[in-house]
């Protein structure tokens, strides 16, 4: 094998290093997992190992450093833009993120220049004599993976220190990496000071001193001259990392304990003291225990369902060579309990990866064209803007071993939408940054006249890429939810291939609703969700699951556009959108239940309602169900809530029969009260003259005032086919009164409804939850701007473009 030294020069870091090598000479002794071997490093080798092993480590907690630094750098930056900063905290803002930027980029090629030197699927000579040992459990050896560049033969080695900190020693380290734990909020608070990148290297970095526990090395550095003990005594390594039943591998621990005390008892340099402690009888290392343990909780195995051994659930321990290099190129080494599954990395403001190490895989959450989202706008036939929501395009990527060490090490992706791809996103490798970024436009419209650079996205997602490897991503849709506390994300779609006519929406608009086969699928333009430059379209899919919030989505959009024709929305899915609504509302199920449902079968169940609510009591019942839950009105569109009225407003011989020849103030009081229950519903005048415009059988578009005029005979009749009980006058205008009382209102419905109506807002403020209008918090949310996740001018504007 040849000894060229690895990265020579660059392992041995300057200015942020914090590598030692000056320790007291001492033996050094390893477990290395993979063969099983313990390998005794003489003293006079040890102080030179260590300074090896510490720089690479040191070169990964330099790039996570650096990507934490970036983050929240862009955070503070985005934060001073959200407000009434002045130019010079933003000058000095930007120019913090440039040394982060610039602190990332050198980090990055220091670690790029070292792994490009590895060939981590070749496997030494070492390891094939391993393989042959009695008793070995020598992992497969791994196919060559074609994204891989072949190396001089050299790769890193995975190690697990021997050596047994004391109670004391563990607590000052642990104090110490506390206070070497970047502070976010002390990091921004500190921003204006920092004149010099080097300054913000020295507050950044961490963590300070690196733990020696789970180490890499290069493969060369390993002498042939060092002592090597494996299966030494009674206890062999196949016990220790032992196979069940289903031919799944964990560790014993016991036996673990016992198989290295055999090992280091041949090796008379090493105290067996200064691994566990002073009780060798009974004694276990923390160390080897913390690592043991690590492995063997490792998640559940969803893909072999739920198995276990003597009641034990069983880790598939991955050994090879790739996973070694994921696990180094994540940091492996950095955290200093050994934890070796879910860790959760925080890479930059568009995305985080979840890292189990024992599976060497890693799940990649990304976010375009940015994690706060952006804002979708859409022009009216006068040429007016309106802001509708904001929204972001939440993907994953599953990576393991080379794959998931090359996208460790990148820092952007490159992510492609193409029509002969079916409309799927591919994600690729792109260097970092070279010259000036492009800036991206904080908001983008749906229509045709307003088009989008056409291109490739390039998005900076630090750390994440994989520029010698392709995947395929999967994702979802998600919106801000002004209903919830916080305004998070929520999912309303998912990615799915695009099918038959969606394709074609080039020309038509940047996106188009459908329902096909009883889903609603949408396609969009892929610089709705991923950014400006983006290239294709994306389809989606509306799960059972998501249908809900789909729905809620969808309502919002149309208020904030003030319940016009949207135009985006199919007939056909516009259709079975209010009839679903109508059926929910009617039945009392709930949305999901209606997925899969055809449009044609929607149709017959609205006109199968249409025909039972000739029967007695059925508008009674449909009544009590919107009175006793009046939340199932929320965001039903006018449509839908016109059909609702229509059928509450029908009254034959058959009421009279089962309310018991009832006539006056008792005649339909119940559909009376849900009538005005159904209008009161509204937030603006606008929802309020649609749900008017809409009565009839199916939400079609009406007459307003001939509808008005049908609600005022309604309100006025004291029996069945308009009877006039004589010497009775109706209590409804007192009844009207009673309720609207705030609004000083007296006389019959019309005057009623108008004062209702000039008492509604014109437009609600957008990004806040729609209330009650006769309720104290609607007058709360009539003095309210639109928050500024919603809005695209002015100072509280959060999406707006920048010069």
């Amino acid at each position: 094998m040849a000894n060229n030294e690895l990265g020579k020069g660059a392992l041995n870091a300057r200015g942020g290093s914090n590598v030692d090598a000056k320790m007291p000479a001492e033996p050094l002794a390893f477990l290395r997992p993979e063969t099983g071997e313990v390998i005794i490093v003489p003293a006079e080798d040890a102080n030179q190992l260590r300074s090896h092993y510490n720089g690479l480590s040191d070169m990964v907690a330099e790039l996570h450093s650096a990507n934490k630094a970036v983050q929240l750098s862009e955070e503070h930056l985005q934060e001073l833009k959200t407000g009434k900063a002045s130019d010079t905290d933003k000058a000095l803002a930007h120019s913090v993120l440039g040394f982060a930027l610039d602190w990332q980029q050198e980090a990055h090629e220091k670690l790029h220049a070292v792994y490009e030197k590895l060939d981590p699927l070749s496997e030494s000579n070492e390891e094939e004599n391993a393989g042959k040992s009695s008793g070995s459990a020598a992992p497969a050896k791994p196919k060559k993976d074609k994204h891989t560049t072949a190396g001089a033969g050299k790769r890193l080695v995975e190690l697990i220190s021997l050596s047994n900190d004391s109670p004391e020693q563990r607590k000052k380290k642990e104090a110490n990496d506390k206070e070497a734990e970047v502070d976010i909020r002390g990091f921004k608070q500190k921003i204006k000071s920092f004149k010099t990148a080097s300054e913000l290297k020295k507050f950044g970095k961490w963590p300070k001193k690196m733990p020696e526990k789970l180490v890499y090395v290069d493969s060369s550095k390993l002498k042939q001259k060092w002592p090597k003990f494996k299966d030494a005594e009674k206890t062999k390594w196949s016990e220790v990392y032992k196979k069940g039943g289903d031919g799944k591998r964990s560790l014993d621990k016991k036996k673990l304990h016992a198989y290295v005390k055999e090992q280091v008892r041949k090796e008379t340099t090493i105290s067996l003291k200064s691994i566990f402690g002073e009780d060798l009888s009974g004694g276990a290392s923390i160390t080897l225990g913390q690592w043991a343990d690590n492995w063997n909780k490792a998640h559940k195995l969803e893909r072999h369902g739920s198995l276990s051994h003597d009641g034990t659930q069983i880790a598939d321990i991955e050994l090879s060579a790739a996973a070694q290099l994921m696990r180094f190129t994540y940091g492996g080494s950095l955290n200093g309990d050994l934890s070796v599954m879910d860790r959760r990395l925080s890479v930059k403001v568009e995305g985080h990866a979840a890292v189990d190490f024992a599976k060497a895989e890693a799940n990649l959450d990304l976010f375009f064209p940015r994690k706060d989202g952006w804002l979708w706008t859409v022009q009216d036939d006068q040429g007016k803007s309106f802001n509708l929501i904001a929204g972001r395009c939440r993907m994953t990527v599953e990576v393991s071993g080379v794959v998931g060490a090359s996208i460790a090490g990148e820092l952007a992706m490159k992510v492609e939408v193409s029509a002969l791809d079916n409309g799927i996103p591919k994600v690729s490798g792109k260097p970092g940054r070279k010259g000036k970024k492009a800036r991206r436009k904080q908001t983008v419209s749906i229509n045709t006249n307003d088009e989008a650079e056409v291109g490739t996205l390039d998005a900076s997602v630090s750390a994440f890429a994989g520029a010698r490897a392709d995947a395929s991503l999967t994702g979802v849709l998600e919106w801000r939810d002004p209903d919830h506390p916080e305004r998070e994300f929520a999912s309303i779609a998912s990615i799915a291939p695009t099918v038959g006519g969606l394709a074609g929406i080039g020309l038509e608009a940047k996106f188009k609703i459908e329902y096909t086969n009883g889903i609603f699928r949408f396609t969009a333009h892929a610089s709705l969700c991923l950014g400006v430059g983006a290239e294709g379209a994306l389809g989606f899919e509306v799960s059972a699951k998501q249908m809900g919030l789909f729905f809620h989505c969808l309502f919002y959009k149309i208020a904030y556009w003030q319940f016009k024709n949207l135009k985006i929305i199919s007939d056909d899915a516009f259709s079975a959108l209010k009839g679903i609504q109508f059926l929910a509302v009617q039945s009392g199920r709930a949305i999901e239940s209606f997925y899969g449902q055809l449009e044609d079968e929607i149709k017959e169940a609205v006109t199968e309602v249409d025909r039972k609510m000739k029967k007695a009591g059925a508008s009674l019942e449909l009544a009590n169900r919107i009175l006793e839950n009046r939340k199932t009105l929320n965001y039903v569109t006018p449509e839908a809530k016109g059909m609702l009225i229509y059928q509450l407003t029908r009254h034959s011989y058959a009421d009279v029969a089962i309310s018991g020849a009832a006539v006056g103030d008792n005649y339909l009081g119940r559909q009376r009260a849900a009538v005005l229950a159904v209008i009161r519903s509204a937030t603006s005048k606008a929802e309020v003259a649609n749900i008017i415009q809409h009565i009839s059988v199916s939400g079609k578009k009406g007459n307003t005032e001939k509808n008005r005029e049908k609600l005022q005979d309604f309100f006025r009749t004291e029996g069945v086919r308009d009877i006039d009980v004589p010497f009775y006058e109706s209590p409804y205008p007192a009844r009207f009164e009673e309720i609207l009382k705030k609004l000083a209102m007296q006389g019959d419905f019309d005057g009623w409804y108008q004062a209702f109506y000039d008492h509604l807002m014109d437009e609600v403020p957008h990004g806040y939850a729609l209330v009650d209008a006769t309720s104290p918090a609607y007058e709360v949310l009539r003095d309210k701007v639109d928050h500024r996740f919603f809005a695209s001018s002015g100072w509280n504007a959060y999406y707006t473009s920048e010069a």
